[in-house]
């Protein structure tokens, strides 16, 4: 762990006796301006946004002594707003950073205030989260956000209607790779008109356990984690080419939709059953989260990685504050709030009970259906192990998901804030590149016709810099750290 991030926790130890705090609990603010934060949120505008923003507030400044405006804006368009926001100096207080709005990338822009000193205030906070998370989101030794506790070793799996499944005594478990799918696809072809047997995935499948992407990079570039550290184009790793290769063979036989290159959104194809077998984000519970989406199609997955915590996942879904904030102390006793308050966690997370949902036990409860308010998006919000479980949700799911985070295997470069700044461009365009190839997960073309001149232009387009430069910094970040 970073050592100035040790005296921070040192010193919020030693102060914890002295310093009060006043966000914490039930206490009430007397007197003075009620402050409304602004805070920036990806996602849907609800219909019933403004009444649960109401509820909201009627906690925050009975225990904080502000209001919050929660502002949703669309994942597509959330990026480029924050972008926006953060050069023109907006006047906002809270935003959403990790997988959208990067973190390495807001703290380069300048955008998110350096809350070091005030995490010494908040012991709730440092407590609350564990010190790996905070390796995750250290640069220069100063923290700018505040990690949401969640899965941090979301790896990649599969899901399968089970009704076909246990048609063909096909035994989800018994995939390994994704070679192990052929004989199961192949019955869904011939067999289940109407049924595609496989929604397209992603290279990335081949990859667990043998590369690990660099944050902040797109992937672009990885590490090789057979000891060596050396640091490869995405477009140069064997495993990139033989998926490739893959998924053409299977467009071919039919496992993929042949309209694959012209559907842009099939999300609602999953629910509907049209697909039966596809990937997802894996983690503890994510066959009950995901049947819930779809409660006439019930589901079986399987884990196709092993939990690896990276500085990627780690920092993946955070809130920073801005640097501009009017209110940066009342805003972090609102982050700080969301982690620790159980109900206003699932305020925000669920609704309000008897509207949006209601409750079948102390922990479980069962949405809405049509409702007004539905992010069912927990993860994005605060501290997960206070959420209300779902249907089908194990009791213990927060424990066995705490549990897996405490025994993982932690990268080596968690700590790396990487730099981009050098190589700016570069990025830009091999990242233009990339989303033009991005057919090569498809496979509607063949690899011996485009692969070649996707890697030569990667390489026009200045691939080679970034992995040096990439190496540069691994290897400069190691040498240090041992």
């Amino acid at each position: 762990m970073n050592k100035l991030l040790k005296k921070i926790i040192c010193g919020v130890l030693c102060a914890a006796a002295v310093i009060p705090i006043s966000g914490s609990g039930n206490t009430k603010i007397a007197g003075g301006d009620i402050p409304t934060l602004v805070w920036y949120m990806p996602g849907s505008k609800y219909a019933d946004i403004a009444q649960v923003n109401e509820a909201v507030n009627k906690i925050t400044e009975e225990k904080i002594g502000a209001k919050v405006d929660i502002q949703f804006i669309d994942d597509s368009a959330y990026e480029q707003r924050m972008t926006m926001n953060m050069a023109a100096k907006s006047d906002y207080d809270i935003c959403f950073t990790g997988y959208t709005n990067k973190y390495n990338e807001a703290v380069e822009k300048g955008g998110l205030l350096d809350i070091t000193e005030l995490l010494k205030k908040e012991t709730n906070l440092m407590s609350e989260i564990p010190e790996y998370a905070w390796d995750a989101l250290n640069i220069d030794g100063k923290i700018y956000a505040v990690p949401n506790q969640q899965t941090f070793t979301q790896t990649l799996g599969l899901l399968f209607r089970k009704d076909l499944a246990d048609k063909y005594n096909f035994d989800a478990a018994s995939v390994k790779t994704l070679n192990d799918l052929e004989p199961f696809l192949k019955k869904i072809k011939e067999n289940e008109a109407g049924v595609i047997p496989i929604r397209n995935l992603k290279a990335q499948y081949m990859l667990g356990g043998k590369y690990e992407e660099i944050n902040s990079l797109s992937s672009l570039v990885y590490m090789k984690l057979d000891g060596s550290h050396k640091i490869i184009p995405f477009c140069e790793i064997p495993e990139v080419r033989e998926y490739a290769d893959l998924a053409y063979d299977w467009f071919k036989k039919g496992y993929i939709r042949q309209d694959v290159a012209t559907v842009t959104s099939d999300s609602s194809d999953i629910y509907q059953g049209k697909y039966a077998c596809w990937g997802i984000a894996w983690k503890q519970g994510v066959v009950a989260e995901e049947q819930n989406k779809m409660p006439n199609i019930e589901v079986v997955g399987v884990n196709l990685q092993n939990p690896f915590m990276t500085r990627h996942y780690a920092s993946a879904t955070c809130f920073g504050i801005s640097k501009n904030s009017k209110n940066p102390e009342k805003a972090l006793k609102f982050i700080e709030l969301l982690n620790t308050d159980k109900e206003l966690y699932n305020l925000i997370c669920w609704g309000i009970e008897g509207t949006h949902y209601t409750k079948t036990s102390e922990n479980h409860i069962q949405l809405a259906e049509n409702s007004g308010y539905n992010p069912n998006s927990s993860w994005k919000f605060g501290n997960t192990f206070h959420s209300y479980l779902l249907p089908g949700q194990a009791d213990d799911l927060w424990e066995k998901t705490k549990e897996e985070n405490d025994t993982a295997k932690k990268s080596e470069l968690l700590e790396l804030a990487f730099r981009a700044k050098d190589i700016r461009t570069e990025i830009a365009n091999c990242s233009a590149v990339s989303a033009e190839y991005s057919y090569l997960a498809m496979g509607y073309q063949d690899p011996n016709t485009y692969f070649s001149d996707y890697v030569r232009r990667m390489k026009e387009a200045g691939v080679d810099k970034v992995a040096e430069e990439a190496q540069r910094q691994v290897d400069e970040f190691l040498k240090n750290k041992n």
